[in-house]
């Protein structure tokens, strides 16, 4: 299985505003997440699991024919946002994102056995 690790800092203004993530779409994915705050720094970070057998090449048979994808490469930047509220309010409000940028990743993702 494969997947994509989504992880977005926000810094708040005022570190004693109750912000709360409500929810996280990515690249048109509604994402699930977990928030952490620490000071004036929100950190979000989800994951979407992929379970796409065109995307792993590695179980393809061999001459199996690649093709195109039917959506576009480049997404929308309205399908990226975060809505939240702040000190408790009902009031929802969303920040868009413009786009993901791809990073690797620090350290082993699967730890080994020894």
């Amino acid at each position: 299985m494969r997947g994509t690790v989504y992880t977005v800092i926000l810094k708040s203004k005022n570190n004693k505003d109750n912000i709360r993530v409500k929810s996280l779409k990515a690249e048109g994915n509604t994402i699930n997440f977990t928030q952490t705050n620490s000071g004036n720094l929100i950190t979000i970070k989800g994951n979407l699991q992929s379970t796409d057998q065109a995307d792993n090449f590695e179980n393809k048979p061999s001459g199996t024919p690649v093709e195109s994808p039917k959506k576009s490469l480049i997404p929308d930047s309205k399908d990226n946002w975060i809505e939240y509220t702040a000190n408790n309010s009902k009031k929802i409000h969303r920040i868009y994102i413009s786009g993901f940028v791809s990073a690797e990743p620090e350290g082993e993702l699967i730890p080994q056995r020894q």
